[in-house]
């Protein structure tokens, strides 16, 4: 696999980079078109410490009374394709209910996966980016408009509570986020929007304008592919995949991202593993591992009791 670290700017925390923190993204870009290697950070005894994880939580107060969430374990067989641009969804469930918001900040948290769980060559990376600054960027870009509020943090927004994470190892970066809804419906309805056919170039002009806001000299051509074949996971899936040509003078790389957004219940994890090259057998592994551990570490989150 090659891919640009510049891309950990795609979805991560903070507030609006710095020039210090531009230069430090173009750097990784520069270092990872000459294949440079980047050593794996490590706690104490060679292990991977979770606990010291940045993790970004942006909350906002419910605007609908509180209450429990009943379980719905309705399931649904039906599986529909959207043709076109290589957006896949798959769709489990057709009942919502609201529940018990208060917990939500440390939900999210949790549903985030852990570094140890992706291999011991993945460490945390550190951004300059909000969700929020994120959305400003797609805000720019005319045909995202219909999907600011259910792809993005953007300003319609409300009652949701947002985490992120990057991973890096020396070969690719893995960016999660984590969305929060007050209700199953609401969780829907935003994915509604992102199987639109809309969504498509939508995703594709805004991964290039934001990859090259932070990566100034680049030329970044993202095109929309069939997503390969990947199986369902949580209540109702959505794929875009994207082969992305990255050009830094004349160096040029190019390194094919799915970009999975699924719904368990009334949450939404983002997640987008890169199709390892170098795996002509299995040439959609690393992306079943990445949208497996998202899933589950939510659902999971979802479903715990609360502790004491």
């Amino acid at each position: 696999m090659s891919r640009d670290p510049i891309r950990d700017a795609y979805e991560y925390i903070d507030i609006t980079p710095s020039p210090l923190f531009r230069d430090t993204l173009r750097d990784r870009f520069l270092a990872d078109v000459s294949k440079v290697s980047v050593s794996t950070a490590t706690a104490r005894g060679g292990e991977i410490e979770d606990r010291d994880e940045p993790v970004m939580i942006t909350t906002e107060a419910p605007s609908q009374p509180k209450s429990r969430r009943k379980v719905v374990l309705g399931i649904a067989a039906a599986l529909v394709l959207v043709i076109g641009l290589g957006v896949v969804l798959f769709n489990n469930r057709s009942q919502s209910t609201s529940v018990d918001t208060s917990r939500d900040p440390t939900i999210a948290r949790e549903a985030l996966v852990k570094v140890a769980e992706l291999g011991p060559s993945f460490e945390v990376i550190n951004g300059g980016l909000t969700s929020k600054a994120v959305a400003d960027i797609a805000a720019t870009v005319p045909e995202c408009a219909p999907y600011l509020d259910a792809a993005f943090d953007g300003p319609g927004r409300r009652s949701t509570t947002t985490s992120g994470r990057i991973f890096g190892s020396f070969a690719t970066t893995i960016t999660e986020w984590v969305y929060l809804f007050p209700s199953e419906e609401a969780a829907s309805n935003a994915m509604d929007k992102i199987a639109e056919p809309g969504f498509v170039p939508c995703f594709t002009k805004n991964w290039k304008k934001l990859i090259e806001s932070f990566a100034p000299g680049a030329k970044v051509t993202p095109v929309a592919v069939a997503t390969p074949s990947i199986a369902e996971h949580g209540d109702r899936q959505v794929a875009v995949t994207l082969h992305v040509t990255d050009e830094v003078g004349s160096v040029t790389t190019t390194h094919t991202v799915v970009s999975a957004f699924i719904q368990v219940g009334r949450g939404i994890v983002y997640i987008d593993p890169e199709i390892d090259q170098h795996d002509p057998t299995d040439p959609a592994g690393s992306v079943e591992r990445a949208l497996s551990l998202a899933t589950e570490n939510l659902d999971r989150a979802l479903t715990a009791k609360p502790k004491g």
